[in-house]
């Protein structure tokens, strides 16, 4: 499994750490995306969490000092955060308090050659460095939302992390697991890649289907064949040898979040929870694989201009 714990120190600088939780109601009606972390810049270096479940982000800021490692959690504040729980106690804009616990965690499995999603790469200091720790999970618990209780019981959870400088100056990011034909998980992200002095367009895809993983990335020699983006549409064409993933995904509501630039939290992005993703997956030209997942997450930074190959 991706490391969970802490890996920066207090001591860095232009540095920032943080965890993603994607938590979404057994039913789909609601979504709530909880996101732990730290920044690091000498200025304005803090602890922070930021919420987002489709009606509205917050951003929740914290001293250092409430930053704290206990229990294989990530304090911050009197809420903590572990790969298998979290717990939210939080008065403020918003007032949400309660636990949800996970079970049936789904990692990547891992080789030398990819000891995380980022495969070789991840033997390499990079500007960001992205992990999975679970494209899917169960969900049980129930958190208070201003007075109203919101049961998560049976519900499904995406966790992640990243770490490093900054995010990249863009991005496409998206992952899903709410699908309806089949047990099914799908991850997708392409970024401008900072390495030695050069830069390059990499991405990695993941589709699980009932227990099989199919992978895509730059580094297993997959390619981009189409990606476009327009009017609430994302196009994904990606060929791996005899194998063709196309996905489709609509979206249309998103709020801002705050990413990180050189250790500072100041780069507006927007997220929605509400993607309607199509994903088919074709070999030697034979549909193979079909499904459709609700409630994805996705995030477009500076959209790229429609390209075919």
């Amino acid at each position: 499994m991706e490391q969970f714990d802490f890996q920066g120190s207090k001591k860095r600088k232009h540095y920032f750490e943080g965890w993603y939780y994607k938590n979404v109601q057994e039913d789909m009606f609601y979504s709530l995306a909880v996101i732990p972390g730290i920044c690091l810049n000498g200025e304005d270096s803090h602890a922070f969490i930021q919420l987002n479940d489709s009606a509205k982000s917050y951003y929740f800021r914290y001293p250092l000092d409430q930053f704290a490692l206990a229990n294989d959690c990530i304090w911050i504040g009197t809420s903590y955060f572990g790969k298998d729980q979290l717990f939210l106690d939080i008065d403020k804009e918003i007032s949400i308090h309660g636990k949800l616990e996970f079970t049936d965690l789904t990692p990547l499995k891992k080789t030398w050659y990819r000891p995380t999603i980022m495969g070789p790469f991840s033997y390499f200091k990079m500007q960001c460095n992205h992990g999975i720790i679970s494209l899917k999970h169960s969900i049980s618990g129930t958190l208070t939302i201003d007075g109203k209780e919101v049961c998560f019981d049976r519900g499904l959870g995406y966790m992640e992390k990243d770490y490093g400088t900054s995010f990249p100056k863009d991005y496409i990011w998206c992952s899903a697991n709410c699908s309806v034909n089949h047990d099914s998980s799908f991850f997708f992200s392409v970024a401008h890649i900072p390495f030695w002095g050069l830069s390059f367009k990499g991405f990695i895809c993941i589709l699980f289907v009932d227990g099989k993983e199919y992978s895509f990335c730059t580094y297993n020699r997959a390619k981009i064949k189409e990606i476009f983006v327009k009017d609430g549409l994302l196009k994904i064409r990606l060929k791996k040898g005899d194998l063709i993933l196309e996905v489709q995904c609509y979206y249309d509501q998103d709020h801002l979040l705050l990413a990180p630039k050189k250790g500072q939290m100041i780069v507006p992005i927007k997220e929605s929870l509400d993607a309607t993703m199509k994903v088919k997956l074709f070999e030697n030209n034979k549909l193979i694989y079909s499904d459709l997942f609700l409630a994805g997450g996705l995030e477009i930074k500076k959209e790229p201009e429609g390209s075919k190959k």
